[in-house]
């Protein structure tokens, strides 16, 4: 009969842009019954690649030592977890998880924890309080006053990878899938890349896949604290994902009539 184990953890975050609020999960750092701490990467490689190529060494490389110091201050007890431990480095808040094998366990918490997690993924309220309307609903609202027959191809489930995915459009006939976003101050940048590759996935289903981005007045995409929208559009096209920049939610919709087979 295999034994339950129960460890404690913590992942580690990394934010590659300093002040960007941008943080990628690199790694869990665990601590076993006999208080042991190690630590196990939570790098995808081929997302890492994707998104780091001409970096995917110094990002690899910060990532083990972000994990390497996070382990020695826990094993001195100078950190809790929920906080920043080093400059761009934070650790998230202690957690527990049962398993009978390490691989399972690791699976496990990086289900909890994605490659593109952010620390603010555990300081969520309850989420009694009604979503703020975003972009993809403003042009589904701007569809549904015209009385448009599109309207039901907004928040389609399509399959990634063995996961079903959401996509704020995707019409039935393989015309055109988009996901929609918004660049403004404190934007999850790394947000729009994922979906980026998360389109370029149903390529195969789609004549064109799309990233419908508009930037807000206040988004300084020149500020050296910022990482640019023109980062997003060279993953879009490294990626063969289209990249179009509307300036209002009318103009969004438009787009999608056009494209629409």
């Amino acid at each position: 009969m295999k034994t339950t184990t129960i460890l404690n953890w913590w992942p580690v975050y990394l934010e590659l842009i300093l002040d960007s609020n941008e943080r990628i999960c690199v790694g869990v750092c665990y601590e076993n019954p006999e208080k042991d701490f190690f630590y196990k990467t939570a790098l995808r490689k081929d997302l890492s690649e994707t998104l780091f190529s001409d970096r995917k060494a110094a990002v690899g490389n910060l990532a083990k030592h972000a994990c390497e110091y996070s382990v020695r201050l826990l094993k001195e007890r100078k950190v809790g977890g929920g906080e920043e431990v080093a400059p761009g480095v934070s650790l998230g808040k202690r957690r527990v998880v049962e398993g009978y094998e390490i691989g399972e366990i690791h699976s496990r918490v990086l289900r909890k924890v994605s490659f593109f997690s952010y620390l603010d993924f555990y300081e969520k309220g309850s989420g009694s309080a009604e979503p703020a309307k975003g972009f993809s609903d403003f042009v589904y609202d701007h569809l549904l006053s015209m009385n448009s027959n599109i309207v039901g191809f907004f928040n389609r489930q399509l399959r990634v990878a063995g996961a079903m995915k959401t996509f704020d459009f995707a019409d039935n006939a393989g015309g055109l899938a988009a996901n929609f976003y918004v660049f403004k101050k404190n934007s999850r940048i790394y947000k729009a890349e994922v979906s980026c590759l998360e389109l370029s996935m149903i390529k195969e289903y789609y004549s064109k896949v799309s990233l419908v981005a508009m930037i807000d007045s206040g988004y300084r995409s020149k500020s050296k604290r910022l990482r640019s929208y023109k980062e997003v559009e060279g993953v879009a096209n490294h990626l063969n994902v289209g990249f179009k920049v509307v300036d209002s939610p009318k103009d969004a919709a438009s787009y999608l009539r056009e494209n629409v087979a």
